[in-house]
């Protein structure tokens, strides 16, 4: 019997063969080097994610050259600041209010542009850090009688002249709140003629509430130092956000 030999195969058959050995070309991966906890750089650019429950949206510093006016004019330095700023709180620099927009400001003579960050995204950043464990703010008035008086809220009697604002806030695992009281001289903004401007003409109580409370926050370590926008001389609308909010567990400090 002659030896078998081994079957080839025909040329339809290899070419199958060889397709099958081929690998497919690789899409090359963004080249991602992280540069602290919150912000990275994605091929060479800073920028950071926030997180919606319909998605995401990435804040680049491409697209806030694009979408921010003033933010073409500003330093690498200060644009990095901004960044940062506004992934520290998960402020969105592109939301209608934007929860964090840069602002020109003079700072000991120089002119500067800083990061400003909504009221509200402070607040509710300070509050959901583990250790607050509640807070209460208002207003100081001297009555008629020349005595100051430490008012809950914004309410006070005609005849009552607004001194500035405080607020207590309470740690968890310190006895003693974290108190802070500012005065409305120090902080109230006025036109060229002297004439407060428009809000804190209207709403000086709301104001000085508002500008104690954050500054209270930033006393008890709940928050970084950041700029408000009742802080600045600017006149924007503004939201009367200082009601408080009841936590169940704190109803005897509250109420106290």
């Amino acid at each position: 019997m002659s030896d078998l030999k081994p079957l080839k195969p025909n040329g339809d058959e290899t070419a199958k063969e060889e397709k099958k050995v081929e690998k497919p070309i690789e899409k090359q991966p963004e080249k991602v080097e992280v540069s602290n906890d919150l912000l990275k750089t994605v091929n060479g650019e800073l920028c950071f994610e926030l997180e919606f429950p319909n998605g995401k949206i990435v804040v680049s510093l491409s697209k806030c050259d694009r979408l921010i006016p003033l933010f073409k004019k500003m330093s690498i330095e200060q644009k990095e600041t901004f960044l940062l700023q506004a992934a520290i709180y998960g402020a969105n620099p592109f939301s209608v209010p934007a929860e964090v927009y840069p602002v020109p400001f003079k700072v000991d003579g120089s002119d500067t542009i800083v990061p400003v960050i909504n009221y509200k995204k402070k607040v509710e950043k300070g509050m959901a850090n583990s250790l607050f464990n509640g807070c209460k703010s208002g207003v100081v008035v001297e009555k008629q009688s020349g005595l100051l008086e430490y008012m809950r809220g914004q309410a006070r009697a005609t005849g009552d002249k607004l001194i500035g604002g405080w607020c207590e806030v309470l740690l968890k695992g310190i006895s003693e709140p974290i108190f802070c009281s500012i005065m409305l001289d120090e902080y109230i903004k006025t036109d060229n003629n002297g004439v407060p401007i428009k809000f804190y003409k209207e709403k000086p109580s709301v104001m000085c509430e508002k500008i104690a409370k954050s500054n209270a926050f930033e006393m008890a370590g709940l928050v970084s130092r950041s700029y408000i926008e009742e802080e600045l001389a600017m006149d924007i609308p503004h939201e009367d956000l200082t009601s408080q909010k009841l936590l169940p567990n704190n109803t005897e400090f509250f109420n106290k």
